[in-house]
């Protein structure tokens, strides 16, 4: 609260701090100039000569010798002071008005808080910017990590960038997507960011003279900006000053399959890397998860081999801490370590892929088979995986035993092409579970409409969530866990050894479901 007495206007000779700085005394800025300006003599790092030079110079030549060390903080003040406006431009590609760093803590500081190992990934792209021999960076880091986050926040401080200088007003950022509702989210988001107070305090104000799904265009650029396409779509009339590769496989399968990574490839060579034909900058980012040792990233990577960074960050590190405990607990990462194969693991979270392409993780398992009963397990349920039969699928529905202790096992099977809706409530009544489970999505919605007043057996609806291929994968472990009642006829095991390759993988699919509802609603 302010003092009254200040609030009074002071009388002409009067002192009301009389411990301030008295009449005459030099401020703090004049100080410093005054010493800054002080000469010696002394040996020039930089010539080897023998030099008169101002404390002003020695500090400065101080700073270079650190920053020539690799001394970030060094690097970006000496940066930052020689694209004074007057002073000449330096000649790299990158003059940058404002850092990446400062961006990104300005705009998204909360975020970037709670995920402490993204401070240093900013700064290694930072100096990839900078880098004028460096041209391709690949960031490999878990899912779930925010590499579709910090792609947003680099293709936004690009944009600002080029603004911010005249001569590359129409320089433009490519973000290439692996589907058309991504393109269209991303394109949104990075919009919404354009326009709104933050940006504009790093960057100005910029009119957009064109923003759709697809692009952005600011006032006086003769072409867009930023351009937002799906891997699928053809590039063929555009240009580029920076490619932005975001998680390009929409599936593990694709990863792991060598059709699309083979594609990939083709309009990378052909098509996309042509894009950047003529432009100062020409770099590439791609972000994504690895699934494969030989995948659309590394294969770019080895084609510039001498001109690539890659970041790499591993779920888990080398002193066996999650990289990331508030988002991916170390709980959860060991536990997904133990259920699934070891291969897929060091691929998906470690982004140390050891495999060509696809992994059957059920290839050389061998079924353990047992006789049973349900007086043998404290809980039972079935699951229901329906199939109108077209194609050939098959409709499953398992009855499950598990215990407290962790054991499980298939005690009974229906596996119909073709399953009427009295099949299916004979078994589960029959089965006698407190629990059926049963999966919604599809058919499985139908079918529970038309049974769910023909039984008084309990139904739980499920939603099928992911992709199949994945969440199969996920379970492996603890599916070749499972003991198999050696009274049920006919099992599907060649769905299994054959995974990957066989026409159906509903038995599979099946059988991860029990254990994704085992994880939701517990061994109870």
């Amino acid at each position: 609260m302010p003092n009254e007495e200040n609030l009074i206007p002071a009388k002409k000779g009067d002192i009301r701090n009389p411990k301030g700085r008295g009449k005459g005394v030099l401020n703090r800025k004049t100080l410093m100039r005054k010493w800054l300006m002080l000469t010696e003599e002394g040996k020039n790092p930089i010539t080897k000569e023998t030099e008169t030079m101002s404390q002003a110079d020695l500090v400065l030549l101080a700073m270079l010798k650190k920053a020539r060390a690799g001394d970030f903080n060094s690097q970006k003040f000496l940066i930052e002071m020689g694209t004074d406006e007057e002073t000449e431009q330096p000649s790299q590609a990158h003059n940058m008005q404002t850092s990446f760093i400062d961006y990104f803590e300005k705009v998204a500081g909360d975020w970037l808080q709670a995920r402490p190992f993204v401070y240093d990934v900013l700064s290694q792209i930072q100096d990839f910017l900078f880098d004028d021999d460096k041209k391709v960076l690949m960031l490999a880091m878990p899912q779930g990590s925010g590499k579709s986050y910090i792609a947003n926040k680099l293709t936004e401080w690009l944009l600002g960038d080029f603004q911010t200088q005249q001569a590359k007003r129409s320089n433009s950022v490519m973000r290439i997507c692996n589907t058309d509702s991504n393109v269209t989210k991303f394109q949104a988001a990075i919009s919404n960011e354009i326009m709104g107070e933050e940006w504009k305090e790093f960057f100005g104000s910029h009119k957009l003279s064109n923003n759709n799904k697809n692009g952005m265009r600011f006032a006086g650029s003769w072409n867009d900006n930023a351009f937002f396409t799906s891997a699928k779509s053809s590039v063929m009339s555009r240009r580029a000053d920076a490619l932005i590769f975001d998680d390009l496989y929409a599936t593990m399968a694709e990863a792991l399959g060598h059709t699309m990574t083979a594609d990939y490839i083709l309009k990378f060579t052909t098509m996309w890397r042509g894009r950047l034909k003529g432009s100062e900058i020409g770099k590439i980012f791609m972000m994504g998860t690895r699934y494969a040792k030989k995948d659309f990233y590394q294969q770019v990577v080895d084609m510039y081999a001498d001109q690539s960074t890659v970041i790499s960050i591993p779920a888990i590190n080398e002193n066996g801490e999650s990289f990331c405990e508030e988002t991916h607990p170390i709980e959860e990462l060991l536990h997904d370590k133990e259920t699934m194969n070891i291969d897929l693991f060091n691929a998906i979270y470690q982004q140390n892929p050891t495999a060509e392409g696809f992994i059957n993780p059920f290839e050389e398992w061998q079924p353990t088979f047992a006789p049973m009963t349900d007086n043998q397990f404290d809980y039972t349920c079935t699951v229901a995986d329906p199939s109108f039969g077209v194609g050939g699928d098959f409709f499953m529905v398992g009855k499950f035993g598990y215990n407290r202790n962790g054991d499980a096992a298939l005690i009974d099977l229906l596996c119909e092409r073709v399953c009427s809706d009295e099949m299916y409530i004979e078994f589960i009544e029959k089965a006698g579970c407190k629990r059926n489970f049963i999966e919604k999505n599809g058919v499985g919605g139908m079918l529970i409409n038309r049974v769910c007043n023909r039984t008084k057996a309990p139904l739980v609806p499920f939603t099928s969530i992911g992709n199949k291929l994945e969440r199969i994968y996920m379970n492996a472990n603890d599916i070749m866990k499972l003991t198999f009642n050696e009274q049920i006829e006919n099992i599907p095991f060649d769905q299994m050894t054959n995974f990957g390759m066989a026409n159906h993988d509903d038995f599979p699919d099946m059988l991860s479901h029990f254990f994704n509802n085992i994880k939701v609603y517990g061994r109870s």
